[in-house]
């Protein structure tokens, strides 16, 4: 499964393991990027529309990889939020928006993931 799955690193990284052989989840609050990707990359990839900001989306998607391909190998906590926007004291509310997500999609994600999971990757 990989969180920020629809465009970036998180896009490009699906279609490095899907050349493996792995099969993906594709988490991803952007359904027709997450969609199209999905598509493009065939059978071994599924879309999950996620916002990692929120639990139950989270061990949803992780669900979908279990029982999609029998079980969760490895979880990349891709996601993130923005570009980069200046230095951390200029961003009005950095913590809540940017920093926030990124901490919470570790926590939830890496409990879920973890029974089964035997690799978890924090970009």
């Amino acid at each position: 499964m990989i969180t920020g799955g629809a465009s970036g690193i998180g896009e490009r990284t699906a279609g490095l393991f899907i050349a493996e052989g792995a099969g993906v989840v594709i988490a991803d609050p952007q359904r027709e990027r997450g969609r199209a990707r999905a598509a493009e990359l065939g059978a071994a990839a599924v879309f999950e529309q996620v916002e990692v900001r929120q639990e139950a989306p989270v061990t949803a998607a992780i669900e979908r990889a279990r029982t999609t391909w029998g079980r969760l190998d490895c979880l990349f906590n891709n996601a993130g939020f923005g570009g980069v926007l200046g230095s951390v004291e200029d961003i009005p509310g950095f913590w809540p928006p940017t920093v926030r997500p990124s901490l919470m999609i570790r926590r939830w994600g890496s409990t879920a993931a973890s029974a089964t999971a035997p690799c978890i990757l924090q970009y």
